[in-house]
């Protein structure tokens, strides 16, 4: 056990824990001897990969887990032993002194009851009472989380309310006892970049004002550089580095954290700079290595890694910043090997070739009306004119509920349209017949977001990786069968893995079978919705190193769907913007990220967080949610969420989308006025020059 000198008593302490899970007669680790903590007042960050344990060590803790869990070691809050404690009392802890925020509202909230009524049961079963002062509290505890108008809210269902505005009904929901100590888990992980930050602030804030401890889960190492006081490493369900916030981020020792560090898509990072793929996963947790975990997928290793396990130990006798490696007095330099990726050039090409076309596209979805009223459409996509390159990655970005995800549907011919044209090589889709139709989406393909929902959990992965070609007639089964390895292959799986069935996969490996799928009828054009954001850092590194490197080799041409604004910088030749159904600012990546010019676009960049803790001068959050798409505001639709709006002028003109300079295209009145003022965003200029 590593113990560490420290002026300020631990509030949760977590000493020689380990979590095993019997499972068909065999023992799985989940937790092996990991020692944590968390003083009053304090944030601490856990990190690490999918599989590394954070979420197992919180749930024991919080007594959450399930009946074939065995659980050893010590959890302590304060003088109480939580490990010794009977259900009835640790129920008493859970809730009243320990509060936890999910990463899916909507899974944690029950969706027939009002959100006061859950949040008012929360408080009624750790106090005595009426349910008339326990439902005034739960309205005061929507407003201190900032719900507009809480008490006209308050008996609104769940599903009533955005995806941000959920999570603030769970952090009403967690602070309702006054606890302690909050346990976050992931909570920011499916949100906006702009709710996120908002988030993010909302339990800084909370934390500040009542004095409370954070234990913070996540694998967004921007949001933790922001957020955390210390951090803590998980791999493969041990501890192996933990320190300061700022000694990680300055002086991380140990090669996974170092590397982890450098996976990460930074949108401060220098144009074109490389991130660097770590190879491999995770260990099997039934098959773990002898000595080091991490020695199958470390560059520094010695005979001494693969016989012993490292000992989590102080890097100065009584220092707070501890590491398991037995070559953490070394002073490593962490080259970077080869396996990196630089996403687009730094530099721009010329343009090239158009090879699909979208002009005035328009999407609308008509709901039903009322005797009353009649009915009115969804403007989901609403006069967009987009052009995607041959060879080159068109990046799309904007909130939930842009019209992202309906935009390209409709460039596959997926979404009937209400307007406009999409041409293919000048072929326009909806003058085509239906056999043409089947012909030309053979040459465009989806990726999609979650693989495992694209995907026929019974079919075995070769099977899964060669439906396009037995759905189109290609060659005869054991051509498809061979064609199906040749893919894996080209996504840098092995023939193997094609035995195997989906759910035998990890997520990374899983989205590697869904682009060789894709690549299964050789297409000109991959359309990929969201292809990173539910995957670790790590891992995202690995698949935007391999559509690069299919891009270049095949010469596709990729339109990108992300909310992740560093990963589009990453590999993106240029950016669309997309707000309310409309493309508010196009243009290369240098100019959107270096120098934006529509005040939508500068809100987005300045809530993404920056991995650096010692910038935590965090601007005001972009306020509010998105407007209606069935009722824009009049004007230019962003202007009731703008600080630049000028009135008569913003509320009453559309403005059209412009060239202000070359190749650079912005729909704003006030683009010069904005591009000029001192508030531009200083880190991502500064790398772009």
């Amino acid at each position: 056990m590593v113990t560490f000198a420290s002026g300020v008593a631990d509030l949760l302490a977590i000493r020689e824990l380990t979590v095993t899970f019997r499972t068909g007669g065999r023992d799985v680790y989940a937790v092996r001897g990991v020692d944590l903590s968390v003083a009053e007042g304090e944030t601490l960050a856990v990190v690490g990969e999918s599989g590394s344990g954070k979420s197992v060590t919180m749930m024991a803790a919080l007594g959450l887990l399930p009946d074939n869990a065995e659980v050893s070691g010590s959890i302590r809050l304060g003088d109480r032993e939580l490990l010794a404690m009977e259900e009835r009392a640790l129920r008493s802890v859970r809730g009243a002194e320990i509060g936890v925020v999910f990463q899916d509202p909507m899974s944690s909230l029950n969706p027939v009851h009002t959100v006061s009524r859950q949040i008012a049961e929360a408080i009624r079963a750790h106090s005595d009472v009426s349910r008339a002062a326990a439902h005034a509290r739960a309205v005061e505890l929507l407003g201190e989380v900032g719900i507009p108008d809480a008490k006209g809210r308050a008996d609104d269902y769940p599903h009533q309310f955005s995806g941000g505005m959920r999570q603030r009904v769970m952090i009403a929901m967690a602070l309702a006892c006054g606890p302690r100590v909050l346990v976050a888990d992931e909570p920011t992980t499916a949100l906006d970049v702009t709710v996120q930050a908002q988030i993010v602030d909302l339990v800084d804030r909370i934390r500040a004002e009542r004095g409370m401890s954070v234990i913070w889960i996540s694998h967004d190492l921007g949001v933790v550089a922001q957020i955390a006081d210390r951090v803590t490493v998980m791999y493969a369900g041990r501890v192996i580095e933990q320190g300061s916030c700022a000694d990680l981020f300055d002086a991380a020792v140990h090669p996974y954290t170092a590397r982890l560090l450098r996976a990460m898509p930074r949108l401060d990072a220098v144009a074109g700079a490389e991130l660097e793929v770590i190879p491999g996963s995770l260990p099997d947790p039934e098959a773990q290595p002898e000595g080091c975990v991490f020695a199958p997928r470390c560059d520094h290793t010695l005979d001494q890694c693969a016989a012993a396990r490292p000992a989590l130990l102080p890097l100065v006798a009584g220092g707070r910043h501890a590491v398991a490696c037995h070559r953490a007095g070394d002073r490593l330099t962490h080259s970077q090997p080869p396996g990196l990726v630089g996403g687009a050039p730094a530099h721009e090409r010329s343009a090239g070739q158009i090879v699909v076309a979208l002009d005035d596209l328009r999407v609308h979805y008509w709901g039903r009306g009322s005797w009353r009223r009649a009915a009115a459409p969804v403007r989901a996509v609403d006069g967009v004119t987009l052009g995607l390159e041959r060879g080159r990655t068109l990046g799309l970005v904007g909130e939930s509920g842009s019209g992202k995800s309906t935009l390209a549907r409709a460039l596959l011919g997926l979404e009937k349209t209400s307007g406009g044209t999409v041409a293919f090589g000048g072929q326009v889709l909806h003058t085509m017949s239906a056999a043409g139709l089947r012909k030309l989406r053979c040459t465009a393909q989806l990726v999609f977001q979650d693989p495992s929902a694209s995907m026929n959990p019974a079919l075995r992965v070769e099977d899964v990786v060669s439906e396009p070609l037995r759905i189109n007639r290609r060659g005869s089964v054991a051509e498809q069968r061979a064609r199906a390895g040749e893919l894996l292959e080209i996504v840098e799986l092995p023939r193997e893995l094609g035995r195997r069935f989906p759910h035998q996969l990890s997520g990374g490996q899983r989205q590697r079978v869904a682009i060789a799928r894709a690549l299964a009828l050789d297409p000109q054009v991959l359309v990929c919705d969201e292809p990173v954001s539910a995957l670790d850092v790590s891992v995202q590194a690995q698949i935007i190193t391999l559509l690069s490197r299919l891009q270049a080799e095949l010469g596709l041409s990729l339109l990108v769907i992300s909310h992740d604004l560093a990963v589009i910088r990453t590999i993106a030749h240029r950016v669309a913007v997309m707000y309310l159904g409309q493309i508010v600012e196009l243009g290369s990546r240098d100019d959107v990220f270096g120098g934006p010019r529509h005040p939508y676009t500068r809100g987005l960049l300045d809530a993404v967080p920056i991995p650096d803790p010692h910038r935590r001068s965090r601007p005001v959050p972009l306020a509010g949610d998105p407007p209606s798409p069935v009722a824009p505001p009049p004007g230019c639709r962003f202007h009731e969420r703008c600080a630049f709006a000028r009135p008569g002028l913003c509320d009453t003109t559309p403005p059209p989308l412009e060239q202000q300079r070359p190749g650079h295209w912005t729909a704003c009145h006030l683009a010069d006025e904005i591009a000029a003022s001192s508030t531009a965003p200083d880190p991502v200029r500064s790398a772009t020059g």
